[in-house]
């Protein structure tokens, strides 16, 4: 939505979007619902308690069936521009960022019951995104974890020393956040954690991600130093579930997803997600890396059968 519009309908959902304004502008709402914040505040407007709208709403249903078209609206406070809401379509946003695609195949996931072999079929993952819910890097983290059964770990604020506790104690696998205005605290702590000799099991972390802003490469550097995550954080052979080293091992021998499906008598999909699931884990670009890996950890060894 662009600041210049000025059409009525414009301007009231522009304040539905963001916070609560002045009373004058509150009362341009037709529906205006207040939850107790705990705070002195008392605005003069003719809200609803959300209690109170919850006890008195119908259980029927006031819209139309789902569609592919609806849309999903993502807030943003304005750090490319003007705040606004961004418009994406409830397919679009699935595909891309919501866990629809299979980006190591390029291919749709099918449906809700292949995430759910998906799921399955892998070894847990657990994702702590430490930007607000509001932001749309904790949303889509959140709705892909949820979508591909894995656990996600939520903050209700955000707090450096803290979150090296929550990937200590949870044994977080994906951290999260937005450029050098998280990362730089986050260094900042766990150089203090260092200092004082706070020692936090951080062997489970294998990735770091940013997204929406700067990660400076000096930062981004010093916090893998610290972490030593190429050393430690390593996912190791005897991590992988037994179809997954097969799966790894095949690939390493230069057999396609066709062929290992056939030689381990899993479908196609499964090898699908297990190739995908791998190079995610691992860092890998493409099968050739995989390939590397696989004769570089002994997985598959030259001049010997793999079977």
């Amino acid at each position: 939505m662009n600041k210049g519009e000025t059409d009525a309908e414009s301007e009231s959902e522009l304040v539905a979007l963001g916070s609560p304004g002045p009373d004058e502008e509150a009362a341009r709402l037709e529906e205006l619902i207040e939850i107790d914040d705990g705070s002195e505040a008392n605005p003069k407007t003719n809200a609803t308690d959300y209690d109170t709208a919850l006890k008195t709403a119908s259980p029927d249903r006031d819209f139309p069936p789902r569609s592919n078209d609806d849309v999903y609206i993502i807030y943003t406070g304005g750090t490319t521009g003007y705040p606004k809401g961004v418009m994406w379509r409830h397919e679009d946003i699935y595909r891309v960022l919501f866990g629809g695609t299979d980006f190591a195949t390029g291919e749709f996931i099918k449906d809700e019951y292949d995430l759910a072999k998906g799921a399955a079929a892998n070894p847990p993952m657990v994702r702590h995104p430490i930007p607000p819910m509001i932001h749309g890097a904790t949303q889509s983290a959140t709705w892909m974890s949820i979508f591909s059964g894995q656990t996600t770990v939520l903050s209700p604020e955000f707090n450096a020393d803290e979150v090296w506790r929550t990937i200590h104690d949870h044994k977080v696998n994906l951290l999260f956040f937005t450029g050098d205005a998280m990362a730089r605290p986050l260094l900042d702590a766990l150089l203090a954690h260092q200092d004082e000799g706070t020692k936090y099991d951080l062997s489970s972390l294998f990735l770091l991600a940013s997204t929406a802003a700067l990660f400076s490469p000096s930062i981004k550097e010093r916090l893998l130093e610290l972490q030593t995550m190429l050393e430690e954080g390593s996912i190791t052979e005897e991590e992988y579930v037994v179809e997954e080293r097969q799966v790894l091992a095949e690939v390493g021998s230069g057999l396609s997803n066709t062929e290992i499906a056939a030689l381990l008598h899993i479908s196609e999909a499964t090898v699908k997600t297990h190739v995908g699931h791998i190079m995610a884990k691992l860092g890998l670009r493409d099968r050739i890396q995989a390939v590397v890996y696989a004769y570089e950890t002994g997985l598959v060894r030259p001049g010997a059968g793999n079977r």
